[in-house]
């Protein structure tokens, strides 16, 4: 990480905890946000070598082996610049996978195994952010029947703020709005070139996102939620001066190093540990500065 003038921050890296009493755990989630983490430039290899795993070392506060996952999975690709993806397995091959390791319900599922049949509301947009980069310009996600049950999932939640107290796997309301307005801001940028396709879902999740943010702004929260909020602002359009609560909050809590706490966005789900990332906050801290005092942010 860099700050403007080309200095580089020395701040942790490392995915920790803010619990006293937990262990470090080593995670690919802000590692592929923030570095577009790839694999060194191997093969493309067959399926199993497209899915990723939230543990980049031996699994922490879980069992001892842990399947791949459908967040990190999406993330991973999602990430990783068009010009490196010769160096992995091709993202197509996750697609038919992914959309038929459903529940009873027919919204997929987080983990790529059977014996952990989990859910997630933000598991659900990354996955939607994902089919919609790579499912090929036909792909209309109002029309879609393997994505109807995900897509409703996701505008429920957040049309009835199902998710004000977070999920099973992300502990605060911050990490489902700013997805979500990720996902917005993806759906909107692929409307210039064909708008005729997702144009329920688009003007849905715009009538109910600008109400949910602005619901969201002068409550208090950790340094990343802050930083998520606000960013999450920043990209949709919520005016600039309505900010300044959370803005000076933010910068209230810079370090002396030039950095921000971990804060947390995420939780284990066996022991409900809050995660967190001082180079996620960080990173996210300073695209907000960067962006600040122009009139229109774009992800």
């Amino acid at each position: 990480i860099l700050w403007p003038d080309g200095t580089p921050w020395r701040g942790s890296s490392r995915c920790s905890s803010p619990d006293d009493n937990a262990s470090v755990a080593s995670s690919t989630d802000s590692a592929v946000v923030l570095n577009d983490k790839t694999r060194n430039g191997k093969k493309p290899r067959p399926l199993l070598d497209s899915l990723w795993n939230y543990f980049t070392e031996k699994p922490v506060g879980t069992t001892e082996t842990f399947p791949a996952d459908a967040d990190t999975t999406s993330i991973a690709y999602l990430t990783i610049p068009q010009e490196h993806l010769h160096r992995v397995a091709d993202p197509r091959l996750v697609l038919d996978p992914m959309a038929a390791n459903m529940n009873v319900d027919g919204i997929m599922q987080v983990y790529f195994t059977d014996d952990r049949p989990r859910i997630c509301a933000v598991v659900s947009v990354n996955m939607l952010r994902f089919f919609l980069k790579y499912g090929g310009d036909d792909l209309d996600l109002d029309t879609d029947p393997r994505l109807a049950a995900t897509r409703n999932f996701v505008v429920n939640c957040l049309v009835n703020n199902a998710v004000m107290n977070g999920t099973r796997h992300y502990t605060i309301t911050e990490s489902f709005l700013y997805f979500v307005i990720l996902f917005f801001a993806e759906l909107r940028a692929k409307a210039e070139n064909n708008p005729t396709k997702n144009v329920n879902v688009r003007q849905t999740l715009k009538r109910h996102i600008y109400r949910s943010l602005v619901q969201s702004l002068g409550k208090p929260g950790n340094p990343l939620g802050l930083a998520m909020r606000v960013r999450a602002c920043q990209v949709f359009g919520i005016e600039r001066d309505l900010l300044k609560w959370e803005m000076d909050e933010l910068l209230v809590l810079q370090e002396e190093d030039g950095g921000w706490p971990a804060g947390y966005f995420c939780r284990a789900g066996r022991t409900g540990a809050d995660i967190g990332s001082q180079g996620f906050t960080t990173a996210m801290a300073w695209r907000i500065l960067k962006d600040y005092e122009r009139e229109d942010c774009v992800a």
